[in-house]
C-alpha cells in the first residue's frame, strides 16, 4: 500500500488529502495534517470520495441510447464524433446560437469546465452561454457596475476588526465571498479570528450556526434587509461615524445618500424589521468602529426581496466606512500566479454590465452580462430567458442544451426521456401517497397523530407540487427537491424521516376508529 498526496476536487476549497492506494485501487482518503494552511481540515463530502468513486451505479464509460431505449457502451472518440456531427448539422440548419450550455455550481468548482465551455462557445461563435450567476447572485455584478470598483481591493477576513455578514452561513455552506469567513476550516478560522479580537455581526432571519457565534445577531424579518441596512446607515451618517477623509477623496453622492436615509425613523425601522432600535444602533456603531472590516452578503439576500437595493446598501456601508486597502497597505493575496494586474488605490469606473453585446432573441431589450476579468471580459446571457429561448420557435431557437440531469429539474429530464406517461405516473404516485395517507389519518383517534401526520403528508405533497410547478414554469425557481427523486442526500434523509413519522402515526394499534367513538357518544 502506498500513500499519495492529493487534494479534494469536490468544491473550491481544494482541501489537501492523503490517498492510500493498493493494486491501483484507492482504499481511503484522509486529511493531510502536514499542510500548514489547512491544518488537516476536510469535510464529510471529501471524506466520502472513495464511496463515490466505487459506486456500483457510477458511469465509467460513454453510453449511447438506442432506438429501443436501451443504452450501450461506446468509446469516447465515438461519442465525440457523433456529438460533433450533430452539432455541425444544427449549426448549419439553425445557426450557432441554437447551441447552448448551462454551467451551474459544479462548473464553478471545476477548474477546467468553465474554460472548456467558453472555448466551445468561442469556437462555435455561439452567444448562448448561461451560468448560475445571473440567477443566484446577479445583484453583486449589477451594483458593482453602477457604483464602481476600488482596484486596491477590500479588506480580507484575516485583516478585519469587524465583519458584517448578511444571509450567509459559511460554517455549513463553505461559501466565502471576498472578506467573508474562508471556506477552509471555517469554524476554526472564525474561532481564531474572534480570539484575536474580531467582532462578528450577523443579519439573518434564522439563528444559524454562524449567528450562534456572533457578537451581535440581528434577527431581521425576511425581506426587510434593506430597511435594516438603511437604519444602520442613518446612524452612521447622522453620528458622523463615516470615514470622512476617504469619502472626501473618493466618493460622490454622499449627501444624496444621507438625505435618503435621514427619513428613516429608527422606531419604524425596528417595527418593520423586528430588531430593537438599540440593537441597530449598537450594530452600526460597532461596524463603523473598525478600523478595518467588511460587509458581505450570501445568496439569501440575492434571492429575497429587493436584492439590488440590499446589495447597494451593503456596498454603501463599505464605501462610507472606507473598508478598502489604501496606498502603503500590505495586500494579503496579491495574486502572484495570476497575470499582472496592478493594485492601485483608486476608484475604477466600470461600464454597465447589463444590456451590452448580443441581445436575447426573444427579449431584445435584454442583452449579455459583461464583466471584466484577468483574461478579458466574461460574457453570458441571462439564464432566466433560457426557457423561452428553448420553447419559442424561430431562427436561432436553442435546439440543444447541456443541463445536469441530477438537479432539482429531474422531472423535466423524465419527461424528455420517457414522455407524458412517465410524468403522469410520477404525479399519480405522489397523489396516491398523499390521498391514501390523509384518508388513513382520518381514522386516527389521537388528535396529535391526525394533525401532525396531516401536516407532514401535506408538506410532502406541496413540495412535489412546487418542484413540478417550477419545472413547467408555473412558479418561480425554488431550491426544492422532488421528494425521493431529486439528487441530494439531505433531501432523501429528510423525506425518509417525514414518511417514517407518518407510518409511525398510522401504525395499527388495538383501538377504535374515530367514527366508533363518535357513534358511542351520540
Amino acid at each position: 500500500m502506498t500513500t499519495h498526496q492529493t487534494f479534494c476536487r469536490y468544491c473550491h476549497a481544494y482541501c489537501p488529502m492523503l490517498a492510500e492506494v493498493e493494486g491501483g485501487k484507492v482504499l481511503s482518503v484522509k486529511p493531510d495534517t502536514s499542510n500548514a494552511m489547512y491544518g488537516g481540515y476536510t469535510c464529510i463530502k471529501g471524506r466520502q470520495l472513495v464511496e463515490q468513486m466505487y459506486q456500483p451505479a457510477r458511469l465509467t464509460t460513454c453510453l449511447k441510447k438506442g432506438e429501443d431505449g436501451e443504452f450501450t457502451p461506446v468509446t469516447s472518440n465515438e461519442a465525440f464524433d457523433e456529438i460533433a456531427e450533430k452539432v455541425k448539422a444544427l449549426v448549419a440548419e439553425h445557426g450557432p446560437r441554437s447551441i447552448a450550455t448551462y454551467n451551474g455550481t459544479v462548473a464553478f468548482q471545476n477548474s477546467a469546465q468553465l474554460v472548456y465551455s467558453r472555448a466551445f462557445h468561442n469556437a462555435l461563435q455561439s452567444p448562448s452561454y448561461y451560468t448560475s450567476v445571473t440567477i443566484d447572485q446577479p445583484a453583486k455584478v449589477f451594483v458593482g457596475s453602477r457604483i464602481g470598483y476600488w482596484t486596491g481591493g477590500s479588506h480580507s477576513f484575516h485583516d478585519s476588526d469587524v465583519v458584517l455578514i448578511i444571509g450567509n452561513n459559511p460554517l455549513v455552506s463553505h461559501y466565502a465571498p471576498p472578506g467573508g469567513v474562508p471556506s477552509v476550516s471555517p469554524a476554526d478560522q472564525l474561532r481564531r479570528a474572534q480570539k484575536r479580537g474580531l467582532k462578528l455581526i450577523v443579519i439573518d432571519p434564522r439563528k444559524t450556526e454562524l449567528a450562534k457565534r456572533a457578537d451581535l445577531h440581528l434577527q431581521v424579518r425576511p425581506g426587510e434587509d434593506a430597511t435594516l441596512l438603511s437604519g444602520m446607515l442613518k446612524v452612521i451618517l447622522s453620528e458622523g461615524l463615516q470615514d470622512q477623509d476617504f469619502c472626501d477623496q473618493n466618493v460622490s453622492g454622499l449627501a444624496s445618500l444621507q438625505a435618503e436615509v435621514s427619513g428613516f425613523d429608527l422606531a419604524d425601522v425596528a417595527a418593520r424589521t423586528g430588531v430593537e432600535d438599540a440593537l441597530i444602533i449598537e450594530a452600526a456603531r460597532l461596524f463603523a468602529s473598525g478600523p478595518k472590516g467588511t460587509a458581505i452578503t450570501g445568496t439569501g439576500p440575492e434571492m429575497g426581496a429587493h436584492p439590488n437595493l440590499t446589495q447597494h446598501l451593503v456596498s454603501s456601508l463599505n464605501i462610507v466606512c472606507g473598508r478598502f486597502y489604501r496606498a502603503g497597505d500590505r495586500l494579503p493575496n496579491p495574486g502572484m500566479l495570476s497575470p499582472p494586474s496592478p493594485k492601485v488605490a483608486q476608484v475604477a469606473d466600470v461600464a454597465v454590465a447589463w444590456g451590452r453585446g448580443e441581445r436575447c432573441r426573444v427579449r431584445p431589450d435584454l442583452g449579455e452580462l459583461v464583466t471584466p476579468g484577468r483574461l478579458g471580459p466574461s460574457r453570458e446571457m441571462p439564464t432566466a430567458q433560457l426557457a423561452d429561448e428553448i420553447l419559442t420557435p424561430g431562427e436561432g431557437q436553442v435546439k440543444w442544451s447541456l443541463p445536469d440531469a441530477h438537479t432539482d429539474f429531474i422531472i423535466a429530464v423524465a419527461a424528455e426521456e420517457y414522455g407524458f406517461v412517465m410524468v403522469v405516473l410520477i404525479i399519480a404516485i405522489f397523489a396516491s401517497i398523499v390521498i391514501n395517507s390523509l384518508f388513513r389519518l382520518l381514522r386516527e383517534r389521537d388528535a396529535f397523530n391526525r394533525l401532525a401526520g396531516a401536516g407532514l403528508v401535506c408538506m410532502f405533497g406541496v413540495q412535489a407540487m412546487i418542484n413540478i410547478g417550477v419545472a413547467v414554469r408555473l412558479l418561480p425557481a425554488k431550491g426544492m427537491t422532488l421528494p425521493f427523486v431529486s439528487y441530494g442526500g439531505s433531501s432523501l434523509i429528510a423525506g425518509g424521516i417525514a414518511i417514517g413519522m407518518v407510518l409511525a402515526f398510522t401504525r395499527k394499534r388495538p383501538q377504535k376508529d374515530v367514527s366508533d367513538l363518535l357513534g358511542a357518544r351520540s
